[in-house]
């Protein structure tokens, strides 16, 4: 099936490294344009990029998502499915309506718990003992759309922020796989 995948931090990393390989590879990866990082300011692709790269799909990385030229690069792919991992943009109605079967999200909370940004940061200071992971179609709301699956986590006693979003981000990355499919 031909696909778009969206994401750019670490954490959408395994959800694209599984597409890789399964009947949904992408046909086109969108992410974040390079920014500059770290203490010599040096300009550092994406770590959704890198790996885009190095499988050889063509990356896209608009400045602002709502524009022409995401619009004409839509067109140009026409994706039956868009699955989006952290990419942090609201899609606009245009193109959630120019792919045909949605968009699929992954989001690092039990929808509608944690709706919004930061949910897995949320869960810990909050104090939760659980939190899962939950892929939805995207619709015009915030992290709103049907939900598609669920799945639950324990957050361990010793859990911070880095532990816990690499087993969401494990996680879900089979979620979106079996969503998907």
């Amino acid at each position: 099936m031909k696909t778009i995948f969206c994401g750019t931090p670490d954490f959408a990393v395994p959800t694209l490294t599984r597409l890789l390989d399964s009947p949904f590879r992408p046909s086109m990866v969108v992410t974040q344009p390079d920014r500059k990082r770290g203490r010599g300011q040096k300009v550092v692709p994406s770590p959704v990029k890198t790996v885009a790269v190095e499988a050889g799909i063509p990356v896209y990385q608009p400045e602002k998502f709502n524009s022409d030229d995401t619009w004409r690069m839509l067109e140009e792919v026409a994706p039956e499915l868009a699955i989006i991992v952290a990419y942090s943009a609201k899609i606009s109605k245009r193109a959630l309506d120019s792919v045909p079967k949605g968009w699929l999200n992954l989001h690092p909370s039990l929808l509608p718990k944690y709706r919004g940004a930061a949910p897995m940061q949320w869960a810990l200071m909050e104090g939760e003992e659980r939190t899962g992971v939950t892929t939805f179609f995207l619709n015009e709301a915030w992290d709103a759309g049907p939900i598609c699956l669920q799945e639950e986590l324990e957050i361990l006693p010793e859990e911070d922020y880095g532990s816990l979003s690499r087993r969401c981000a494990e996680m879900g990355a089979e979620l979106v796989l079996h969503s998907a499919g």
